[in-house]
């Protein structure tokens, strides 16, 4: 399969999503700055020089792969968020939805500066596009779970939410027992597990939501 360029518009989807499952594997693996197009071309069954008949460059790679995990996350919230919660709940709801995309973490961790100037500012706008489901996803959630709340202050949360999601990956990055050892120094104070922390932020946030 390597090297036979695909030709029908499913076999060019089968290979598209081959090159997003290799990437995603080797983000679970490493950082978005050691990652290449050779590398991932290694993961899959796609010759490297094929791999450009597909994306020009990594950060088109990511920006495809983006819309799949927003796509995701959307239909993952209208399901986890149906039934209408207290407040407390839906942040510690939202705070384990939210580590549990992890790889959205990492992507939005990446450089938008970066990314413009590989992918172009129109590229940056198709998939701003692209991904606008899922907050109209959001905003539905937030609807039926704080009814009361004038549309503003849902619409300051979200604002809020996708700022504050940017922070949240250098926590996980981490190597494992750092944060613990940062806690033993009590150089911040008592460090709380992340989802304590997730959910706090969360609650802060949505503190005008009723």
């Amino acid at each position: 399969m390597g090297n036979v360029r695909a030709r029908t518009d499913a076999e060019v989807a089968a290979r598209r999503a081959e090159i997003l499952d290799a990437t995603a594997a080797l983000l679970a693996e490493q950082e978005y700055e050691s990652v290449t197009l050779a590398a991932i071309a290694k993961k899959c069954s796609i010759a490297r020089p094929s791999v450009y008949h597909y994306y020009a460059t990594k950060e088109e790679v990511y920006l495809d792969l983006m819309r799949r995990e927003y796509a995701a996350w959307a239909t993952e919230i209208r399901v986890r968020f149906k039934g209408r919660m207290g407040r407390e709940k839906f942040c510690r709801e939202l705070a384990e939805s939210l580590l549990g995309r992890r790889l959205i973490l990492q992507l939005l961790a990446i450089n938008d500066a970066s990314l413009r100037s590989k992918c172009g500012d129109e590229a940056i706008m198709d998939f701003q596009r692209d991904i606008h489901p899922f907050f109209v996803e959001l905003a539905e959630v937030l609807r039926k779970q704080f009814p009361n709340a004038v549309e503003s202050e849902r619409e300051m949360f979200r604002t809020q939410l996708t700022m504050y999601s940017y922070s949240i990956y250098p926590l996980l990055s981490y190597p494992e027992g750092f944060v613990t050892q940062v806690g033993r120094m009590n150089l911040y104070g008592e460090v709380a597990p992340i989802e304590d922390l997730v959910t706090k932020g969360l609650m802060l946030l949505s503190v005008e939501l009723r």
